[in-house]
């Protein structure tokens, strides 16, 4: 089997800056009156470079509300935007749309947004205590807030962002990773996405670990296997933090392997949580699914809401599973 890597093809293509660079002049007077140096502590500052007349940024900021600015608020963390070719009106309608509580700045000359980037909106820089880039991403798709918080979060600490998360890779398995993408098939996800869509049934032949009543309940869905080790990686700490979360959720974790063989796994792991086969694999190639780790989260309604890397789950004891079953889908 192939171990690979869940890449972008881009690297840093897309921007005039690069990791390690400090920042340019032209956006050090906003940094100087948004991100101050407060009680010592110079911040982190998570910044977006917008345009009023892009949906898709508007979508990135409210997903930044919610996951990032609302449950982060920290003193020495910073949330801004940049609205490339705006005025000073459509800067504020923008952050009215989007229901944005951090500062989105107007950047009529476009003096900003070129010194950092080439065109097209929106791109993400996150930059360190000490005023260098540390991470950089072009455009936005639901689920990327996680990882624009995992950046933030590793920079809070004082570790420098790793160097898979730079690089948006996220360590997965499969013979698939890494080669053509078929049509419908996601590039980042590595299967088909289906967010906001009704949840597929996802058969199960023999249960390792019985799954409770859903009823009324989020169910996560992972895809996995005993011979993929992030999978297991992502087990072993999905196993610590699911617990908190059992009056609203239920797992149910599944490999396509023989029965005999992740029972043995699973009895030597100690793990408790639910644990099922389908040898047959018949949701996870209904939904195209080229990498593992690969996971739903549906709410109770049957929907999916969420679809990625369990991996991004985990951090900070589950805060943004958490602020998922709290309805912020």
């Amino acid at each position: 089997m192939l171990l690979a890597s869940v890449a972008a093809a881009e690297g840093e293509k897309g921007f005039r800056i690069g990791a390690g660079d400090m920042a340019p002049s032209e956006l050090a007077k906003y940094l100087q009156e948004y991100a101050p140096e407060k009680e010592g502590k110079k911040p982190v500052v998570v910044l977006h470079l917008v345009n009023s007349q892009s949906e898709l940024s508007a979508k990135n900021l409210r997903a930044t509300q919610e996951f990032i600015w609302e449950p982060m608020k920290k003193e020495n963390l910073v949330v801004m935007a940049v609205a490339v070719g705006d005025s000073a009106e459509s800067a504020e309608a923008l952050a009215k749309r989007a229901g944005a509580a951090f500062p989105i700045v107007p950047d009529a000359d476009k003096a900003v947004g070129r010194a950092l980037a080439e065109t097209n909106v929106p791109r993400t820089l996150i930059f360190d205590q000490e005023g260098r880039l540390a991470y950089q991403h072009k455009g936005f798709r639901s689920g990327r807030e996680g990882e624009f918080r995992l950046a933030a979060m590793y920079l809070l600490d004082g570790e420098p962002v790793p160097v898979e998360l730079k690089e948006r890779r996220y360590p997965v398995c499969g013979e698939g990773a890494g080669g053509e993408v078929p049509t419908g098939v996601d590039p980042q996800l590595y299967a088909k996405n289906i967010i906001g869509e009704e949840a597929p049934e996802v058969p199960v032949e023999t249960w390792i670990n019985p799954m409770p009543d859903a009823e009324g309940k989020y169910v996560l869905v992972d895809f996995w296997a005993t011979w993929c080790g992030p999978c297991i990686y992502s087990m072993k700490i999905g196993e610590e933090v699911i617990g908190k979360f059992s009056d609203k959720l239920v797992t149910m974790a599944v490999s396509d392997e023989p029965a005999e063989e992740v029972e043995a796994f699973v009895k030597e792991a100690g793990w408790k949580q639910p644990i099922g086969v389908d040898t047959q694999a018949r949701a996870k190639e209904a939904l195209g699914v080229m990498a593992i780790p690969h996971a739903l989260l549906i709410n109770p309604e049957g929907k999916v809401i969420w679809q990625g890397n369990p991996l991004m789950l985990w951090p900070n004891d589950g805060a943004m599973l958490r602020e998922l079953l709290e309805g912020k889908d």
